[in-house]
Protein backbone atom coordinates (compact mmCIF):
# COMPACT_ATOMS: atom_id res chain seq x y z
CA UNK A 1 0.00 0.00 0.00
CA UNK A 2 1.16 3.62 -0.94
CA UNK A 3 0.96 6.01 1.63
CA UNK A 4 0.45 9.39 0.89
CA UNK A 5 0.82 12.28 3.56
CA UNK A 6 1.35 15.73 4.15
CA UNK A 7 2.82 17.89 7.04
CA UNK A 8 3.54 21.17 8.28
CA UNK A 9 6.14 22.28 11.26
CA UNK A 10 7.70 25.25 11.43
CA UNK A 11 9.23 24.53 14.65
CA UNK A 12 11.17 21.16 14.13
CA UNK A 13 8.21 19.77 17.23
CA UNK A 14 7.86 16.36 15.29
CA UNK A 15 12.04 15.70 15.63
CA UNK A 16 12.09 14.12 19.27
CA UNK A 17 8.63 11.80 18.05
CA UNK A 18 10.33 11.04 15.01
CA UNK A 19 13.53 9.80 17.13
CA UNK A 20 10.93 7.78 19.02
CA UNK A 21 9.91 5.26 15.65
CA UNK A 22 12.48 5.92 13.57
CA UNK A 23 12.80 1.86 12.33
CA UNK A 24 8.66 1.71 12.54
CA UNK A 25 8.77 4.69 9.99
CA UNK A 26 11.87 3.23 7.87
CA UNK A 27 10.02 0.21 7.71
CA UNK A 28 6.70 0.52 6.59
CA UNK A 29 6.54 4.14 5.44
CA UNK A 30 9.55 3.68 2.98
CA UNK A 31 8.69 5.66 -0.80
CA UNK A 32 5.60 7.89 0.81
CA UNK A 33 4.94 10.75 -0.62
CA UNK A 34 4.40 13.61 1.53
CA UNK A 35 4.09 17.56 0.80
CA UNK A 36 5.03 20.05 3.37
CA UNK A 37 4.40 23.70 3.80
CA UNK A 38 7.11 26.01 2.65
CA UNK A 39 7.41 26.96 6.30
CA UNK A 40 8.37 23.79 7.42
CA UNK A 41 11.57 23.12 9.34
CA UNK A 42 14.53 22.09 7.19
CA UNK A 43 15.44 19.82 9.60
CA UNK A 44 11.93 18.00 9.67
CA UNK A 45 11.90 17.93 5.41
CA UNK A 46 15.84 16.13 5.88
CA UNK A 47 14.78 13.27 8.55
CA UNK A 48 12.49 12.55 6.76
CA UNK A 49 14.46 12.16 3.61
CA UNK A 50 16.84 10.07 5.60
CA UNK A 51 13.84 7.60 6.66
CA UNK A 52 12.88 6.96 3.02
CA UNK A 53 10.29 9.88 2.37
CA UNK A 54 9.90 11.59 -1.14
CA UNK A 55 8.97 14.79 0.41
CA UNK A 56 7.54 17.40 -2.00
CA UNK A 57 6.67 21.45 -1.55
CA UNK A 58 3.26 21.60 -1.14
CA UNK A 59 0.63 24.10 -1.01
CA UNK A 60 -2.93 25.00 0.95
CA UNK A 61 -4.38 21.37 2.55
CA UNK A 62 -6.40 20.84 -0.55
CA UNK A 63 -3.63 21.69 -2.82
CA UNK A 64 -1.38 19.50 -0.91
CA UNK A 65 -3.59 16.32 -0.89
CA UNK A 66 -4.13 16.01 -4.65
CA UNK A 67 -0.50 16.60 -5.25
CA UNK A 68 0.58 13.65 -3.36
CA UNK A 69 -2.28 12.26 -4.85
CA UNK A 70 -1.18 12.57 -8.57
CA UNK A 71 2.50 11.57 -7.37
CA UNK A 72 1.53 8.34 -5.92
CA UNK A 73 -0.39 7.72 -8.80
CA UNK A 74 2.66 7.13 -11.05
CA UNK A 75 4.04 4.43 -8.66
CA UNK A 76 2.48 1.06 -9.19
CA UNK A 77 0.53 0.22 -6.27
CA UNK A 78 -3.44 -0.13 -6.23
CA UNK A 79 -4.58 1.55 -2.54
CA UNK A 80 -3.69 4.10 -1.10
CA UNK A 81 -3.51 5.15 2.15
CA UNK A 82 -3.60 9.07 2.99
CA UNK A 83 -3.42 10.54 6.55
CA UNK A 84 -1.43 13.38 7.69
CA UNK A 85 2.25 13.22 9.13
CA UNK A 86 1.21 14.13 13.40
CA UNK A 87 -1.76 11.36 13.02
CA UNK A 88 0.71 8.86 11.49
CA UNK A 89 3.36 9.39 14.50
CA UNK A 90 0.47 9.24 17.19
CA UNK A 91 -0.82 6.31 15.77
CA UNK A 92 2.49 4.51 15.78
CA UNK A 93 3.13 5.82 19.72
CA UNK A 94 -0.54 4.72 20.22
CA UNK A 95 -1.96 1.91 18.35
CA UNK A 96 0.96 0.44 16.59
CA UNK A 97 -0.65 -2.81 15.76
CA UNK A 98 -3.68 -1.37 14.31
CA UNK A 99 -2.00 0.64 12.19
CA UNK A 100 0.27 -2.24 10.47
CA UNK A 101 -3.08 -4.42 10.39
CA UNK A 102 -4.47 -1.27 7.83
CA UNK A 103 -1.75 -1.06 6.03
CA UNK A 104 -1.81 -4.72 5.13
CA UNK A 105 -5.40 -4.82 4.09
CA UNK A 106 -7.16 -4.33 0.61
CA UNK A 107 -10.80 -3.32 1.60
CA UNK A 108 -13.53 -4.41 -1.13
CA UNK A 109 -15.21 -0.53 -0.71
CA UNK A 110 -13.22 1.80 -3.21
CA UNK A 111 -12.75 4.27 -0.60
CA UNK A 112 -12.53 3.75 3.37
CA UNK A 113 -13.20 6.58 5.39
CA UNK A 114 -11.17 5.70 8.48
CA UNK A 115 -12.55 7.56 11.38
CA UNK A 116 -12.14 7.65 15.18
CA UNK A 117 -14.20 5.19 17.89
CA UNK A 118 -16.09 6.35 20.84
CA UNK A 119 -12.82 6.56 22.95
CA UNK A 120 -10.61 8.11 20.29
CA UNK A 121 -13.86 11.05 19.85
CA UNK A 122 -14.16 11.50 23.75
CA UNK A 123 -10.17 12.57 23.95
CA UNK A 124 -10.57 15.79 21.61
CA UNK A 125 -11.48 19.30 22.44
CA UNK A 126 -15.60 20.02 23.11
CA UNK A 127 -15.15 23.09 20.19
CA UNK A 128 -13.85 20.34 17.87
CA UNK A 129 -16.32 17.33 18.33
CA UNK A 130 -19.74 19.56 18.46
CA UNK A 131 -18.28 21.12 15.04
CA UNK A 132 -17.39 18.26 13.37
CA UNK A 133 -20.69 16.02 14.58
CA UNK A 134 -22.66 18.81 12.53
CA UNK A 135 -20.50 18.14 9.47
CA UNK A 136 -19.99 14.46 9.51
CA UNK A 137 -23.87 13.99 9.91
CA UNK A 138 -24.54 16.22 6.85
CA UNK A 139 -22.19 14.16 4.57
CA UNK A 140 -23.65 10.94 5.70
CA UNK A 141 -26.69 12.35 4.73
CA UNK A 142 -26.05 12.21 1.32
CA UNK A 143 -23.63 8.85 0.71
CA UNK A 144 -25.52 7.03 3.06
CA UNK A 145 -22.94 5.29 5.32
CA UNK A 146 -21.50 6.83 8.75
CA UNK A 147 -18.50 9.32 7.87
CA UNK A 148 -15.74 10.69 10.01
CA UNK A 149 -14.63 13.58 7.49
CA UNK A 150 -12.52 15.78 9.37
CA UNK A 151 -9.62 12.86 10.16
CA UNK A 152 -9.36 12.76 6.37
CA UNK A 153 -7.53 9.60 6.86
CA UNK A 154 -8.50 6.78 3.65
CA UNK A 155 -7.75 3.92 2.39
CA UNK A 156 -8.54 4.14 -2.18
CA UNK A 157 -8.03 2.22 -4.66
CA UNK A 158 -6.54 3.29 -7.76
CA UNK A 159 -9.79 3.58 -9.43
CA UNK A 160 -10.90 6.08 -6.43
CA UNK A 161 -7.22 7.93 -6.42
CA UNK A 162 -7.92 8.55 -9.94
CA UNK A 163 -11.40 10.05 -9.50
CA UNK A 164 -10.33 12.26 -6.81
CA UNK A 165 -7.05 13.46 -8.66
CA UNK A 166 -9.10 14.58 -11.85
CA UNK A 167 -12.01 16.21 -10.15
CA UNK A 168 -10.62 17.17 -6.58
CA UNK A 169 -11.15 21.38 -6.59
CA UNK A 170 -11.28 22.66 -3.15
CA UNK A 171 -7.77 24.20 -2.37
CA UNK A 172 -8.09 24.27 1.73
CA UNK A 173 -9.90 22.51 4.17
CA UNK A 174 -13.10 22.05 2.09
CA UNK A 175 -11.13 19.37 0.54
CA UNK A 176 -12.29 17.26 4.14
CA UNK A 177 -15.65 16.66 2.70
CA UNK A 178 -15.03 17.14 -0.93
CA UNK A 179 -12.71 13.57 -1.35
CA UNK A 180 -15.74 10.70 -0.17
CA UNK A 181 -18.50 13.16 -1.46
CA UNK A 182 -16.77 13.05 -4.99
CA UNK A 183 -16.06 9.10 -4.68
CA UNK A 184 -19.68 8.88 -3.74
CA UNK A 185 -20.67 10.81 -6.55
CA UNK A 186 -19.24 8.99 -9.53
CA UNK A 187 -20.89 5.72 -8.42
CA UNK A 188 -17.79 4.36 -6.02
CA UNK A 189 -18.20 1.63 -3.18
CA UNK A 190 -17.84 3.36 -0.38
CA UNK A 191 -17.13 2.26 3.80
CA UNK A 192 -16.01 3.15 6.98
CA UNK A 193 -14.22 1.81 9.86
CA UNK A 194 -13.59 2.96 13.47
CA UNK A 195 -9.95 3.25 15.21
CA UNK A 196 -8.19 3.80 18.13
CA UNK A 197 -5.14 5.34 17.09
CA UNK A 198 -6.95 8.17 15.43
CA UNK A 199 -7.32 10.00 19.33
CA UNK A 200 -6.01 13.28 19.11
CA UNK A 201 -2.67 13.59 18.53
CA UNK A 202 -1.89 17.15 19.04
CA UNK A 203 -0.49 16.75 22.68
CA UNK A 204 2.03 14.93 21.63
CA UNK A 205 4.02 17.46 20.49
CA UNK A 206 2.61 19.97 23.05
CA UNK A 207 3.97 18.07 26.36
CA UNK A 208 6.02 21.44 27.73
CA UNK A 209 2.85 23.62 26.98
CA UNK A 210 0.98 21.22 28.59
CA UNK A 211 2.83 21.12 32.02
CA UNK A 212 3.26 24.42 32.19
CA UNK A 213 -1.13 24.30 32.31
CA UNK A 214 -0.55 22.19 34.89
CA UNK A 215 -2.46 19.08 33.41
CA UNK A 216 -3.84 18.06 29.88
CA UNK A 217 -7.73 19.20 30.42
CA UNK A 218 -6.46 22.78 32.32
CA UNK A 219 -4.73 23.15 28.73
CA UNK A 220 -7.19 21.91 26.63
CA UNK A 221 -9.61 24.57 28.32
CA UNK A 222 -7.13 27.47 27.79
CA UNK A 223 -6.02 26.84 24.15
CA UNK A 224 -9.26 25.43 22.54
CA UNK A 225 -12.41 26.52 24.13
CA UNK A 226 -11.85 30.28 23.44
CA UNK A 227 -13.82 32.47 21.63
CA UNK A 228 -11.10 32.31 18.95
CA UNK A 229 -10.86 29.10 18.45
CA UNK A 230 -14.43 28.32 18.51
CA UNK A 231 -14.11 31.24 15.36
CA UNK A 232 -11.94 29.11 14.05
CA UNK A 233 -13.73 25.48 14.52
CA UNK A 234 -17.11 27.43 13.06
CA UNK A 235 -15.23 28.59 9.65
CA UNK A 236 -14.12 25.36 8.87
CA UNK A 237 -17.41 24.13 9.17
CA UNK A 238 -18.97 26.53 6.81
CA UNK A 239 -16.23 25.57 4.41
CA UNK A 240 -17.14 22.19 4.94
CA UNK A 241 -21.15 23.04 4.23
CA UNK A 242 -20.51 24.98 0.77
CA UNK A 243 -18.71 21.67 -0.18
CA UNK A 244 -21.67 20.00 0.51
CA UNK A 245 -24.00 22.41 -1.03
CA UNK A 246 -22.55 21.24 -4.02
CA UNK A 247 -23.22 17.82 -4.07
CA UNK A 248 -27.19 18.63 -2.77
CA UNK A 249 -27.75 21.23 -5.07
CA UNK A 250 -25.85 18.66 -7.70
CA UNK A 251 -24.33 22.17 -9.49
CA UNK A 252 -21.48 19.43 -10.63
CA UNK A 253 -21.73 17.84 -14.11
CA UNK A 254 -22.30 13.88 -13.32
CA UNK A 255 -19.68 11.53 -14.43
CA UNK A 256 -18.47 8.21 -13.51
CA UNK A 257 -15.47 5.93 -13.31
CA UNK A 258 -17.72 3.16 -15.46
CA UNK A 259 -18.14 5.23 -18.79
Amino acid sequence: MQTISTVHDPEGRFIPLINQIRNHLRKNFNQAVIAHTATTSKKVISQLKKLGFNPILGGKFGESRKMVLKKALQLKSNHFFCCDFDKIIHWILTAPEELKSLLKTKPEADFVVLGRNKTAWSSYPDSWIKTETIINRLVAKIIGIPADIYTTVYILNRQAAEVIAQNAQEKNWGACAEWPLLAYKAGLKLDHQECQGLSWEDPDRFQKEIKEAGNLELWKQIKYDSVQEWKRRLSSALEQITVIERFETKKLPSFSVFN
